[in-house]
């Protein structure tokens, strides 16, 4: 496979590892809309909502860059 789309995936599952363990936190047992919410205010570092998938997206171009270097 390429090298460029196994980074891409696996950036993308970094991600939503991230999201995952993050919504492991809230106590939730499923994904409801506050529960959402607060992860994605976690992830902003308290600012809004919309700035924590943002930080998701940087996550999954910083693991990109990453293992495109790795591999």
């Amino acid at each position: 496979m390429n090298k460029k789309l196994i980074s891409k995936v696996l950036a993308i599952l970094t991600a939503h590892l991230v999201f995952y363990i993050m919504m492991f936190f809230t106590g939730s047992p499923v994904a409801s809309a506050p529960a959402i919410s607060q992860v994605l205010k976690w992830l902003s570092f308290g600012v809004h909502e919309q700035y924590g998938i943002w930080t998701l997206i940087c996550i999954a171009f910083m693991a990109d860059s990453f293992l495109k270097r790795i591999l």
